[in-house]
């Protein structure tokens, strides 16, 4: 199925769905109303587990995984429900001594259980505990018929949950003290034996101290040793300075010295210079030589004078560093000497630390649980208090009403589809396609007015007068016999009309003239205003019809009138009581729903009345009453008159006619009586507005329709009719009486298949084709009634 499929069975289903919402939504509202009201009140607990532990100072949080931290608000929330804590707000709030608890507790269901236990129990079933996923926060709820009680047990719970917290914390703790005071007296006692040991291990050695002494001596041993190894560095950089003086740092940073040293180059240059200019031999050279000379001296002399301060004090570093030396190797001896004896007491010694450190923990913890015994808060606080609700938390009819119709629409949509499926009807030409194979030659669509009537009794009631004696043929005298005879005048041997007009036809007055005569004989026109239009023709050349509808003479209506009329195109006006209203062909030929006919029309001339395998009769068929057979019987036959074909309508549904009622025909002769023997020339009986189109009633009823049809009669009357009329169309019974239009279309050879949507079920039309199979008719196609 197509999503439009989907929506035409929704859509068609909607009183099934819509009752199934109504139900659904009265019967929630209902519930909700009368259930008994219930108040909550909340209470909410701020767990601050980041705070700081006041004995051990550390962060109570800072080290939670968020997965550690989610059951640590999980315990918290068992800590409240638990039965230790419900107490508490039993004592709290004396329940034990409250008059509408022991009302309900005398109401309860008979069950061995004491008065404390039911509270307890009634406590933590009313009770609703909801961490926060991401705060640290845990609401406490409690749900009571009285707004009062619930307030007051929440905030009674907020308050007995600190208290139940603070005791879990303190008790653990108290127990503890009692052990580790215990067993600190007997470390105590272990630590003084070992120190015991010791002390006597010392004096029968002689020793007055133990490791204090020794790192006095190692103490003083390391400093021999840096003084021995700083000596040694002396005197080996004293040494390297005697023998490099003149790289001496006193030497070069010596003021004098730099003085000589700059004017001994400054002499040197000179030299240089003078030699240049004059030989060894000359005054001035011998001169400046000799200065050169004495400056050279002087300077020796000044770096002799500074580095002997460097080699005195090497000879000094060089004594110091042998009595350091001798000192060093004495203190060495006597600190191994001393450890000697400390490897000898290690024994002793470790005993004693050992006892000492497990006597300084056993005090430190023991310290540290007397201390948490003391604690007297928590990192718990009751962030807000609950307060007296107003409005009850349950029932919610609000949210209750808006998931009875997210239900009931579910609910109405899915008994939509199983129904559907169980009962599937023809929604729309895609299901006809699909569930028939057939083509679907037309959609029928609704009409405003003078709708279909299904049935005759809605004719009947719909204020359908008596029939008034319809005209007969005057060339129809002839009674019984085994056949009819000429209906018509004016025909030829083959049932044709000759197509070259008589000469009384051909002789007429002009065409403005002749719309002109069919107003004036219908009334719409006055000879006054006939020579009015006249004039104005004449004068402005315009055509008649649109020189009267300018003058205001005709109506649009009163002109297509005439038109039709000169075109050999009848219908009937508004108001003209002739033909049931129904027959939208008859009044309203102009109306698109018309044109659904003439469409259809033509669908039948092409695929049976011209083709060569064709005949001129076909049935109109369709699975039930109501469906539309004789509504569109009875427009085919005005739309094929209208096109100027011989058209017969034969009523053989001799068991609910109604052709006769919708063209308001006598039908107290008909098809039954020709099928008796007994037909006349008044069984026929022509439309008077439209001298194409003949009907044969059903006639009177018979009590054996079925047999009837089912005589060769039938046939052999389809024949002979077949040699006057052009188009002979049958309306049929509802395919419930399957014997009869098996006969039928037995003898017409074609059927023409009537739907009605929303109301022919699926299966009833596949068994009707299935029941036309044996008579090897030709099914035209479908028309889908969608009214």
């Amino acid at each position: 199925m197509s999503l439009l499929q989907y929506f035409s069975v929704l859509r068609a289903r909607r009183v099934v769905i819509f009752a199934i919402l109504g139900a659904t939504v009265a019967i929630v509202a209902s519930v909700s109303i009368a259930l008994p009201k219930t108040y909550t009140g909340t209470a909410t607990v701020l767990v601050d587990v980041k705070s700081a532990d006041t004995v051990g100072g550390a962060a109570l949080g800072t080290a939670l995984m968020p997965e550690t931290l989610q059951a640590y608000m999980a315990t918290q929330a068992e800590v409240i429900s638990s039965e230790r804590t419900a107490r508490k707000v039993i004592k709290a709030l004396d329940l034990d001594q409250n008059a509408v608890f022991r009302e309900r507790y005398a109401a309860r269901s008979v069950e061995m259980i004491t008065f404390e236990a039911w509270l307890v129990e009634d406590l933590g079933r009313r009770l609703e505990v909801r961490p926060s996923r991401d705060r640290n926060v845990i609401e406490i709820t409690r749900s009571d018929a009285d707004r009062k009680i619930a307030a007051q047990v929440a905030n009674a719970f907020a308050q007995a949950y600190l208290e139940t917290d603070l005791e879990l914390r303190v008790e653990p703790a108290r127990n503890s003290a009692a052990f580790f005071e215990e067993r600190t007296k007997a470390v105590r006692s272990k630590l003084q034996s070992a120190q015991a040991r010791l002390t006597e291990f010392q004096r029968s050695r002689g020793i007055l101290v133990t490791e204090e002494r020794l790192d006095v001596e190692n103490a003083r041993l390391g400093e021999l040793s840096s003084q021995l190894t700083g000596i040694q560095a002396a005197a080996v950089e004293a040494e390297a300075k005697e023998q490099n003086l003149d790289r001496l740092s006193d030497v070069i940073q010596s003021p004098l010295i730099q003085g000589l040293r700059a004017d001994v180059a400054k002499a040197e240059a000179r030299l240089r210079e003078v030699s240049s200019q004059y030989g060894a031999n000359h005054p001035l050279y011998q001169r400046t030589e000799a200065e050169v000379t004495a400056l050279r001296g002087s300077l020796a002399a000044e770096t002799a004078r500074v580095g002997g301060t460097v080699v005195g004090g090497a000879r000094i570093n060089r004594q110091r560093e042998a009595r350091i030396s001798a000192a060093y190797e004495s203190q060495r001896k006597k600190v191994l000497t001393m450890k000697g004896a400390r490897d000898e007491a290690s024994m002793f010694v470790r005993d004693v630390e050992n006892a000492s450190k497990e006597y300084e923990a056993l005090m430190t913890r023991l310290g540290q649980t007397n201390l948490e015994s003391l604690v007297n808060r928590t990192n718990l606080t009751i962030l807000n208090h609950a307060t007296e609700p107003f409005y009850p938390s349950r029932p919610k009819i609000l949210l209750n009403v808006v998931l009875a119709v997210f239900v009931g629409l579910l609910a109405g949509v899915a008994a939509a589809f199983t129904l559907e499926t169980l009962d599937r009807r023809v929604r729309d030409s895609n299901d006809l396609a699909e569930v028939l194979h057939l083509p679907v030659l037309g959609v029928l669509v609704s009409a405003a007015a003078g709708g279909l009537p299904h049935g005759a009794q809605a004719l009947r009631l719909a204020g359908a007068a008596p029939p008034p004696r319809a005209e007969r043929d005057p060339s129809m005298h002839r009674e019984g016999g085994s056949h009819i005879g000429t209906v018509l005048e004016g025909e030829t041997t083959s049932g044709e009309r000759s197509l070259i007009p008589t000469t009384q036809e051909n002789s007429g007055a002009s065409a403005g003239r002749q719309i002109g005569t069919f107003l004036v004989e219908s009334g719409k026109l006055s000879v006054e205003g006939t020579e009015q239009v006249l004039r104005l023709q004449r004068a402005e050349g315009s055509r008649f019809g649109e020189t009267a509808l300018k003058l205001g003479l005709i109506t649009e209506t009163d002109l297509r009138f005439a038109l039709a009329e000169q075109f050999d195109y009848p219908y009937l006006l508004p108001g003209d009581e002739r033909i049931a209203p129904s027959v939208i062909a008859a009044y309203q030929p102009f109306d698109p729903r018309v044109e659904v006919f003439r469409e259809l029309r033509a669908q039948l001339t092409l695929r049976w009345l011209d083709s060569q395998a064709g005949g001129k009769a076909f049935a109109v068929v369709s699975p039930g009453r109501g469906d539309g057979r004789s509504y569109l019987a009875a427009n085919l036959g005005v739309v094929f008159a209208q096109l100027g074909e011989r058209t017969l309508l034969i009523d053989a549904d001799m068991r609910n006619p109604q052709q006769h009622l919708l063209f308001k025909l006598q039908d107290h002769s008909g098809l039954s009586a020709i099928l008796m023997g007994r037909g006349h020339a008044g069984c026929i009986q022509r439309v008077a507005p439209f001298r194409d189109l003949s009907i044969i009633p059903a006639g009177g009823l018979p009590p054996n329709p079925q047999e009837l049809l089912a005589r060769p009669f039938f046939s052999q009357l389809l024949d002979e009719l077949a040699q006057q009329f052009s188009v002979i169309i049958v309306d049929t019974p509802a395919g419930g009486n399957a014997a009869d239009v098996q006969f039928i279309c037995r003898s017409t050879s074609a059927a023409l298949m009537v739907l009605r949507r929303n109301h022919t079920r699926a299966k009833t039309a596949n068994r009707l084709i299935d029941q036309l199979g044996p008579t090897r008719v030709t099914v035209l196609g479908t028309v889908l009634n969608e009214f």
